[in-house]
């Protein structure tokens, strides 16, 4: 199945929608925090009712969303959907931002289980080092196994890539001095690959790197995950999920864990193949039992830099 087409039809029934750290083993979805993120942590916020939304989402559904690795240890899941969470970003794993070699979560199994036991809605993640589109592909095969490695695995939200820089600059994509356009190609060929593989997809950044990075007018397709730290956020450009803590506090989770909200339509609810198929798609998707959840889908148009 060509990716362009799945792509717009993702776009019309309800865009592409809903990756992170692995730096060294207690790293969380930020692998580095910019100084747009650091000069938040004056206003360090760690609950839902604390944030300050965007206008444009007024009439949207707001979701409270976790995103977890083997930082935060063994987790008790029904005790965390009890505080009212409603969805899990789970890592898969990482490439090494030194050998590139690609490691997997030792927590992945466990987790994806135990949320979706407790009946959050979840998705996953993957941290990138990828320095070419053919990294970026074996990355996104490596998900793909390790999702259909756990038994009964459903995906309600997208699988994201997350891409962002090395405290530093030690990271192998720093060290390549790759391009905006290197860089997206990365997000894309990654996506692409997984979209093949039935599911949604998603790219992770903070808004340093989406502003001064990539090209984020080319992955609009995608759902976008924003990390900002903060009670409210100025980025400009669409997202329709925002991280804003990393040391956030929940009953269930023994360490801080990163906190996000995720801006829908419509509640996740499974719909059948048929109404995805449009005459762009004749036969069935390759997931066909997949969630959906309708995310935000404005596209505002934010100024692209070049990358140091």
């Amino acid at each position: 199945m060509k990716l362009s087409t799945i792509r717009k039809s993702a776009a019309v029934i309800c865009a592409a929608i809903l990756g992170v750290s692995m730096l060294c083993p207690v790293g969380t979805a930020f692998a580095q925090e910019t100084k747009a993120a650091a000069s938040a942590k004056s206003k360090t916020v760690e609950n839902p009712e604390e944030l300050t939304h965007n206008t444009r989402f007024d009439s949207y559904t707001k979701l409270d969303c976790i995103d977890v690795s083997a930082h935060q240890g063994r987790i008790d899941w029904q005790t965390v959907a009890g505080e009212g969470v409603d969805a899990a970003i789970i890592r898969v794993g990482y490439r090494t931002y030194d050998k590139g070699e690609i490691k997997a979560d030792t927590n992945f199994v466990k987790n994806m289980q135990g949320a979706h036991d407790a009946g959050l809605q979840v998705g996953v993640y993957f941290y990138t080092q990828a320095t070419n589109p053919s990294e970026a592909a074996e990355e996104a095969r490596f998900v793909l196994s390790s999702i259909q490695s756990v038994s009964d695995a459903v995906l309600s939200l997208p699988v994201y890539i997350d891409i962002e820089h090395v405290d530093n600059g030690k990271g192998r994509q720093d060290a390549k001095k790759l391009s905006p356009a290197e860089l997206t190609a990365i997000c894309n060929t990654f996506c692409d690959v997984i979209a093949e593989g039935g599911y949604q997809t998603g790219i992770y950044s903070n808004r340093s790197f989406m502003e001064d990075c990539l090209q984020m007018e080319e992955l609009e397709y995608h759902s976008v995950w924003l990390a900002m730290c903060g009670a409210q956020t100025s980025y400009k450009g669409k997202y329709d999920v925002w991280q804003y803590s990393h040391n956030s506090r929940i009953n269930g989770i023994k360490n801080t864990v990163d906190r996000s909200v995720i801006y829908t339509l419509t509640p996740a609810e499974v719909i059948p193949t048929e109404a995805i198929v449009t005459e762009e798609i004749p036969g069935e998707l390759p997931n066909p039992d997949f969630s959906v959840i309708q995310f935000a889908t404005e596209t505002i148009e934010a100024p692209i830099v070049a990358c140091n």
